[in-house]
This record gives structure tokens, sequence and C-alpha cells, in this order.
């Protein structure tokens, strides 16, 4: 299968910390929510009618990412008699996606289990994406599941997309890889919406050092050189 590359345009490239390193993602949900038809449209670029109902591991080399580290993708079961298994695979991935089936009301109201398994098991950045937005007469449904991302502030992003026609299919792995590579624990606390101490201290810092003329206001000027010190990027 012809292989993709997994990244967002948003993103910059990352550090040569990155160099080496693979980011395992696994996918989880219920019964025919879409888990292995994501990750074989991800991996090929198209839509398959037949699918396996579990997907072997898939890597993703470093070659076809921008951000150069490998992406290891984990299908799992969502059959009772596997939970041990889908544990094993939590406790060696580095973020999860969990599918449920927009088009079926009853799918989002069986999400509370896969994110309270997390929860017990390990704690790590989740995408909560419903699949099969395609077969939606019009308008978004994820705004049927806004009291789950309220109870389990480790969801880092929510969408909907589709396996079938591709849409948002690139953007949920790219989510859960920017949500391991750029974390957003360290610089903001979601349970108490507020910037991290350290990260508050750490922007104190940066505004001293470049409010030259210490007028207590950062000038066009000034912010001109934070951005070429830091990103080799000027202020447009």
């Amino acid at each position: 299968m012809a292989m993709t590359q997994l990244h967002d345009d948003s993103v910059t490239n990352a550090t040569s910390m990155n160099k080496q390193r693979t980011i395992r993602i696994m996918v989880l949900g219920e019964e025919k929510v879409g888990k292995s038809s994501l990750i074989s449209a991800l991996v090929s670029q198209q839509a398959s009618e037949r699918v396996p109902s579990v997907l072997h591991d898939i890597v993703i080399p470093t070659e076809d990412t921008r951000e150069n580290v490998a992406i290891s993708l984990h299908d799992t079961s969502s059959s009772s008699n596997d939970v041990m298994e889908v544990i094993k695979t939590m406790n060696r991935s580095d973020a999860a996606i969990v599918v449920f089936d927009v088009s079926r009301s009853i799918s989002s109201q069986r999400l509370g289990y896969w994110l309270d398994l997390l929860k017990v098991t390990k704690v790590m950045p989740v995408v909560l994406v419903g699949n099969k937005c395609d077969l939606l007469p019009g308008g978004s449904e994820i705004s049927r599941v806004q009291s789950v991302l309220r109870n389990y502030k480790f969801i880092v992003h929510s969408l909907e997309c589709s396996a079938r026609t591709l849409i948002n299919v690139k953007k949920t792995f790219g989510l859960a890889q920017k949500a391991v590579l750029y974390p957003m624990a360290p610089l903001y606390d979601a349970e108490k919406k507020q910037l991290q101490p350290k990260f508050i201290t750490a922007l104190k810092r940066i505004f001293r050092l470049f409010d030259v003329d210490r007028d207590g206001v950062i000038s066009r000027d000034e912010l001109h050189e934070y951005q070429v010190r830091t990103t080799t990027m000027p202020c447009h």
C-alpha cells in the first residue's frame, strides 16, 4: 500500500531531538465504528470496501513524516474477550484515537467505557473522533459529546471525519502525533483553565529580555527581534 505523509501544514519541523523516535498511536472504540477503516484510509489514501476487523500494526517510516519520526499505528479489538490485550496496547502507546459513529447515537453513549479504561490504565493525549460524518444529512453532531469533553480533560482534540470520503482522516492522526510532539500540559492546566506557573515565569523572562527600552510594552521592532532570534522568521 502507498504511504501518505502524516502531517498538518500548521505544524513546523521538529528539532533534531525527535530523530529516530517512534510515536505509538492506538485506535479504539466500539465495533463497526470504522477504526480499521480509518487506519486503512490513512495508509492507502483511499477508501477500502473490505477491511479486516482488526489490522496488524502498521509503521509509517520517518521519511514519510515531516517531523522525522516514525509512526506506529495500533488497531484494537472491541470484544470484551480482548480487553487485556487492549490494556497492553494502552501501556505501550503515546496517544489514543477514540472513535465513535456519528450516524448512530448509541455509539457515543459507549465512549465513557473506553475513556474510563484509559483513565485507570494510562492517561495519554486523546483525539476524540466521530467517524462516518458523510452519512449525516447536514450539520455537526460533535456537540452531542460536549459533556464527554468536559469530564475527560486528557481529550486534546475532537472532530468529525469520514474514512469513506477521507474527510479529516489525515488531520485526525496528525493531531494525535502533534499532541505527543508538542504537549500542552507543561504550558496549560486544563483542569484549572490557566497557564502553568513555570510557563508564566518563562513568559515574563522572555518579556524582560526583549523589552529593550523598558517601557512595559513589546514594540514591533522588539517583536521582530524575538521572531528572528527564536524562529529565524521575521515579523510581518
